[in-house]
């Protein structure tokens, strides 16, 4: 060994003592939602490449690799990042974000039961699945029909993880977004992250501006106690323009949604269980403006849960019990409820896992709602299949029940009505799905079949007397079939492409023809990567082909059947990275939806930096 040899391995025996005495020397507790992780959603169907290939601006580009889902981003809704799942609208899509829930809310005209995806904070998020029903179940207990999980990356040791991420484009868009994880010996943790949207839309002024915060700090006590507090804040204000071609209305439109959870934490001696108390606080508020009309929407809940998860063998447990009062507001009128749900999970985490969740949710005004999944995965050398099912009821909200009937001039005198119905029944939810994948990661084709039956499905319903739109939620059961292919095949780290398509099957008993309700898209695209390792430099170019079969809006305008390219070019130089994007690169001419089209090229730039990593 030379001198130089003996210097080198010297040093690297001080890393790695180093590096050694930072890890944390608490264990960690156990947590089911993450072993659950682990045996279901293997990294490599992480959607995480897929986003950072394209641009990623909100909730719903998580969704760019999965043709099965419809997607209106934020130009095209207009304002508003919404996803139907499997063609599906209504409110039947989840999202869990680092074990927490997400149920953003806002009332808007022309209702769709939807939720806006820009409202779901993505500055903390990494690693990111799409899950059907089934899967769905054993991360949450909402009654959905897909669902989006995301995760932190989590520190290996104590030094921190970061990210600062800036993208700025056309029409005065800018996405600022920030994160840092940190964790220390003795147990304690923290995470938090900040978000800034800001925009003027195309063809008309929004000045939409819109902020969003989470944060989650664990405190250890003693050796087996725990207090973790966690929390999230997102705050939107920006018109909603209707019909700019004709001078349509302009209605300001306002909203924030704030939750709190506070939970005490008891891990056994063995750390193999623990109990947690929690608290949780949730506030939400939606304001809208179109003299002489001010709509005041208003929504508190309080909930408070007992959890038990353990370890038995190869089987993770885990029982919970629910508590929750909610109150909605509108104007002077208030009305409020109960409810209380017991749930199981059971996992059997062996090479082949099988997930379990039976449970009962009671609600003031009905009986017992029952759920129940179940879900296995199976991997046998080159194949790979997850065979999933559900059952799952949900109650109509607040909202759906109780909204005052209001009367609006949009356009033209009173030609836009919306009320609430106070007869409508609980959804039920039978669905099923099945995935089947043959290859590696790299080169691999995959199939994805979703279908089952909704009895009662919930959703507003559009009509239209004597010039009059009125907006009303109704049951109506629903069928539905959807069948997604993909194909994926890498050359080496130079080259990649993937294929993909969907094909969508939907019966809607109360509805003739379902706006926005597309049944055929399409994908392609191809990623070129040339490293040079030496200068630790990367350059990646992207280009991808989407196609989105034909649909209807509300006035029955026909929309859709349009192929738009976008293309993407980044360059890797250690911890930063730069990209430039072109949306829209053929410039063609198109309308996503009713009365706002598209057309030019619309270009964004911006960088990454992992400035603690």
């Amino acid at each position: 060994m030379t001198a130089a040899d003996s210097i080198r391995a010297q040093f690297q025996n001080r890393v790695e003592e180093q590096q050694t005495a930072r890890r944390p020397v608490r264990p960690k507790s156990l947590n089911v939602t993450d072993s659950i992780r682990t045996y279901f959603l293997p990294p490599d169907e992480s959607y995480r490449s897929v986003v950072e290939q394209a641009m990623f601006r909100s909730t719903a580009d998580y969704l760019t690799g999965h043709q099965g889902f419809f997607v209106q981003n934020w130009q095209e809704s207009p304002m508003r990042v919404t996803a139907a799942p499997y063609g599906l609208q209504g409110n039947r899509l989840g999202v869990s974000i680092d074990r927490q829930n997400y149920t953003p809310w806002e009332h808007l005209i022309e209702p769709d039961g939807m939720i806006d995806l820009f409202d779901v904070p993505v500055a903390p998020d990494y690693d990111r699945y799409v899950v059907p029903a089934g899967l769905a179940a054993l991360f949450s207990t909402q009654p959905v029909v897909a669902s989006i999980v995301t995760t932190t990356r989590e520190p290996d040791s104590t030094e921190p993880v970061s990210a600062f991420i800036v993208d700025q484009g056309n029409y005065g868009y800018g996405l600022t977004r920030g994160r840092l994880h940190q964790r220390w010996r003795g147990g304690r943790e923290y995470s938090l992250s900040i978000g800034y949207h800001t925009s003027d839309g195309f063809l008309v002024a929004a000045n939409h501006d819109s902020y969003a915060y989470t944060g989650r700090w664990f405190e250890p006590i003693g050796s087996q106690w725990g207090v973790a507090i966690s929390g999230h804040l997102t705050d939107n204000d920006g018109p909603l323009r209707l019909r700019p071609d004709i001078g349509g209305a302009v209605i300001e439109r306002n909203r924030f949604n704030r939750s709190l959870e506070i939970a005490l934490y008891r891990d056994d001696s063995s750390f193999a269980g623990n109990w947690s108390l929690a608290y949780r606080y949730r506030k939400q508020q939606s304001h809208l403006n179109l003299l002489p009309f001010r709509g005041r929407y208003d929504r508190l809940g309080h909930g408070i849960s007992l959890r038990r998860e353990q370890l038995r063998g190869s089987w993770l447990l885990a029982a919970e019990i629910t508590g929750d009062w909610e109150r909605y507001s509108e104007s002077s009128r208030q009305y409020e409820r109960l409810s209380g749900e017991v749930m199981v999970r059971a996992t059997h985490a062996t090479i082949s896992p099988l997930g379990l969740q039976i449970g009962v949710r009671s609600v003031e005004g009905w009986l017992l709602l029952p759920q129940a999944a179940i879900s296995w995965r199976h991997t046998t050398g080159s194949w790979r299949w997850l065979l999933t099912a559900r059952y799952a009821e949900r109650v109509p909200s607040l909202e759906e029940l109780n909204l005052e009937r209001n009367e609006l001039g949009l356009y033209s005198g009173v030609d836009y009505v919306e009320l609430g119905n106070s007869q409508l029944k609980p959804e039920r939810q039978a669905i099923a799905s099945l995935d089947v994948r043959l290859g590696r990661p790299e080169r691999s084709l995959e199939v994805m079949i979703a279908g089952g039956q909704i009895f009662d499905g919930i959703d507003w319903v559009a009509g239209d007397s004597s010039g009059v739109s009125r907006f009303q939620p109704t049951n109506g059961d629903i069928q539905f079939l959807s069948i997604t292919g993909r194909h994926r095949w890498q050359l080496g780290q130079l080259l990649a492409w993937h294929l993909g398509g969907s094909l969508s099957f939907i019966d809607y008993e109360a509805i003739d023809d379902r706006p926005y309700t597309p049944e055929r898209n399409g994908f392609a695209g191809l990623e070129l990567i040339v490293a040079w390792p030496q200068k630790r430099i990367t350059f990646t170019g992207y280009g991808e082909l989407r196609f989105v079969g034909p649909y209807e809006g509300y006035s029955g305008r026909l929309l859709g059947n349009e192929i738009v390219a976008n293309a993407k070019a980044e360059l890797r130089y250690g911890s930063f990275r730069f990209h430039f994007v072109a949306e829209n690169a053929f410039s063609n001419f198109f309308e996503a939806r009713e009365f706002f089209p598209h057309s030019g090229v619309y270009n964004y730039f911006g960088f990454v930096w992992n400035f603690f990593d």
